[in-house]
């Protein structure tokens, strides 16, 4: 377990594999309160495959887990994302998933963390999947630094797009915001 950052009573945790069990754990959980609350057969985590080979940040509050998000690094077809996406290369990438936040600022912090984590890693290719009225405005309000993958993708009742950032792109006023943390 690894210390990220410390801002306005959050501390940003870096969990990897083979380590910080309880906290990992504790993370799958509140995935599971968070996209699993419907599942009738559950453990009670949210979990699949991925989490063994994955890094997790977290943040707490006052000793509460109250966001986080999950860091996959690969090849595009070795991801999750790779069953959608028509677009590959074969950049380095880093897939985020599973991204909790109870606030605008914890999830402001949580993608600069995310960043930070890519370009430490020598990753300049961010994979995620977006809600399609997200990748809509995105287009609408003309923020190119993002490509779309490949089409819709159907997963549990949402309409998902493969969307990848590229780190080099990211504008000049994020890296310098992103220095002074």
């Amino acid at each position: 377990m690894k210390k990220l950052l410390e801002k306005d009573g959050s501390i940003f945790w870096l969990l990897v594999p083979g380590k910080d069990v309880r906290l990992r754990s504790q993370f799958q959980e509140l995935r599971y309160r968070t996209f699993r609350k419907e599942d009738r057969n559950a453990t009670g985590k949210e979990t699949d495959a991925y989490d063994a080979h994955a890094d997790y940040i977290v943040c707490m509050k006052k000793g509460k887990m109250v966001g986080g998000c999950r860091m996959i690094f690969g090849k595009i077809e070795e991801l999750p994302i790779g069953k959608a996406a028509t677009k590959t290369n074969t950049m380095p990438s880093m897939e985020i998933s599973r991204l909790i936040a109870d606030s605008t600022q914890t999830k402001c912090l949580l993608f600069s963390l995310i960043y930070k984590q890519a370009e430490k890693r020598g990753v300049d290719q961010i994979l995620a999947f977006a809600r399609r009225g997200l990748v809509r405005m995105l287009q609408k309000e003309k923020l190119d630094v993002f490509e779309i993958l490949g089409e819709p993708y159907e997963y549990r009742g949402l309409t998902l797009v493969p969307l990848a950032f590229r780190v080099s792109s990211a504008p000049s006023f994020i890296k310098k915001h992103l220095k002074e943390m």
